[in-house]
């Protein structure tokens, strides 16, 4: 796909130290990439603490385990 992207020298420049990359193009997708995977996180970081689960649930859970009669894989 072929994009026409507005940077300035010092820009690009600043991108390409940043990533690591000597080639424009590369340095821009890795760039606009990291970005994506930035702003995931930063959605994800907002609803930390905001999902409603049953606190005991797994603690039932976990007794149901234990609760199991052990199984002999003696062969």
């Amino acid at each position: 796909m072929n994009l026409a992207l507005d940077l300035t020298q010092d820009e690009l420049s600043e991108l390409r130290r940043h990533t690591r990359v000597t080639d424009d193009a590369d340095a821009v997708s890795r760039a606009a990439r990291e970005f994506l995977r930035i702003c995931r996180l930063r959605e994800l970081t907002s609803v930390a603490g905001k999902v409603d689960y049953e606190e005991n649930a797994w603690r039932e859970l976990d007794q149901a385990e234990l609760a199991q009669p052990e199984l002999n894989l003696d062969l």
